[in-house]
């Protein structure tokens, strides 16, 4: 998964996305990603703006549980305000 990328896919591609990482992934193994948890999220998204380009932007409301549903623990959140939030994610 390309790095910046996890919060432009609506939740339902997300979901597709780490059912394919878990299952690529060995046991223990890390993924880390960038995305946003909002609580209340909904499959609506929002739209912002970037060097005169609209970008969709999905959050969800729980990515502990999201990871989960896929044999992934979430191990790890760094919020950089204005910039990122990186989680790191594990195989189980």
């Amino acid at each position: 998964m390309p790095w910046g990328m996890m919060f432009h896919l609506a939740r339902r591609d997300q979901t597709a996305a780490f059912g394919s990482m878990s299952r690529v992934l060995k046991a223990g193994a890390s993924f880390l990603f960038t995305a946003a948890e909002i609580d209340g999220a909904d499959d609506a998204g929002i739209t912002g703006t970037m060097n005169g380009v609209t970008f969709p932007y999905y959050a969800v409301s729980s990515y502990r549980a999201l990871v989960a549903e896929h044999g992934l623990v979430l191990v790890d959140v760094h919020d950089d305000p204005g910039v990122s939030t990186y989680f790191l994610a594990r195989r189980s």
